[in-house]
C-alpha cells in the first residue's frame, strides 16, 4: 500500500493529458459504456480495497493545494471503512470512518470514536445548469501495468453551466484514462480537470485545476469491525 502512495505522488509530477499516440481511435459510446460497466463486475459481493490520491490546485498557483489521499475496503456482509487524510496550507487532518448496518463511527486523528445512526440523505439543491457539453470517447491502446497488460481508454467532456444563484459561469474540461485488465476488470483511473470561474467580478476568469489517481485490488482478507465508540 506504501509503494502506491510513493507511486500516485510521483505520478503527480510527471502526469499531462495523454499524449496522442498510434493506437489512438475514436469510439462510439456504446462502447465505452459497456467496458466501464462490465468493469466493475468483478467486485460484486467480493472484499476489494479502492485507493486514491487527490490533488486540487487554485488559480495555478502550488501554494494554493490541498492534497489529500482515501484508502476505502469494502465487503461483502461486514460493512465498509474508508480513512481520509488531506494536507494543505492551514495543516494535516486524518478521518477515519465506519460503516456498519445503519451506524456509522468515526474518529478525527487519534481521538475517540463516535457513533451515529445513518440518516436517509436529503434532496441536494443543484444551482448549476448545464448549458453546453461536448463528449468524446477514445481507445488508446494497451500498455503494461504492475506487469500484466491493460488496455486503455479515454473519455474527455467539455461543459459550460451556470450557477443560477450568482450567474457566474463555469468551463470544464474533464479528462478520465481508464485501465482495464485483460479480464475486463478495472485496475487504474486517472481523472484530470480544469476549472474556469467566470462572473461580473471576475470577467478574466478564476482557474483551477485538479488531479485524482484511483486503484483497485481485491483481498479477501479484509475484515470489518465495530469499535468501542462514544455516543
Amino acid at each position: 500500500m506504501k509503494k502506491f502512495f510513493c507511486l500516485a505522488f510521483i505520478l503527480f509530477a510527471a502526469i499531462g493529458i495523454f499524449a496522442q499516440g498510434a493506437e489512438e481511435k475514436p469510439i462510439e459510446k456504446s462502447e465505452f459504456d459497456r467496458v466501464s460497466i462490465n468493469s466493475m463486475r468483478k467486485f460484486a459481493g467480493q472484499s476489494y480495497r479502492q485507493m486514491e490520491i487527490f490533488q486540487d490546485i487554485l488559480n495555478s498557483t502550488i501554494e494554493n493545494k490541498v492534497t489529500s489521499k482515501s484508502i476505502m475496503e469494502f465487503t461483502a456482509r461486514q460493512g465498509s471503512r474508508s480513512v481520509y487524510e488531506s494536507e494543505s496550507s492551514i495543516g494535516k487532518k486524518r478521518t477515519e470512518t465506519i460503516f456498519i448496518g445503519d451506524k456509522i463511527y468515526t474518529r478525527i486523528d487519534d481521538g475517540e470514536w463516535t457513533v451515529k445512526t445513518r440518516e436517509a440523505r436529503s434532496k441536494f439543491e443543484n444551482r448549476l445548469r448545464l448549458l453546453e457539453e461536448q463528449i468524446e470517447y477514445k481507445s488508446l491502446g494497451t500498455e503494461k501495468l504492475d506487469n500484466q497488460n491493460a488496455n486503455i481508454y479515454a473519455k474527455i467532456q467539455k461543459q459550460k453551466l451556470i450557477n443560477e444563484s450568482n450567474k457566474s459561469e463555469l468551463f470544464l474540461t474533464i479528462t478520465t484514462k481508464y485501465w482495464f485488465g485483460e479480464d475486463g476488470s478495472r485496475l487504474k483511473e486517472e481523472m484530470q480537470v480544469e476549472r474556469r470561474v467566470k462572473s461580473e467580478k471576475i470577467p478574466t476568469g478564476l482557474v483551477s485545476s485538479s488531479l485524482r489517481v484511483t486503484v483497485w485490488e481485491l483481498d479477501p482478507g479484509i475484515k470489518i469491525e465495530a469499535p468501542i465508540a462514544e455516543k
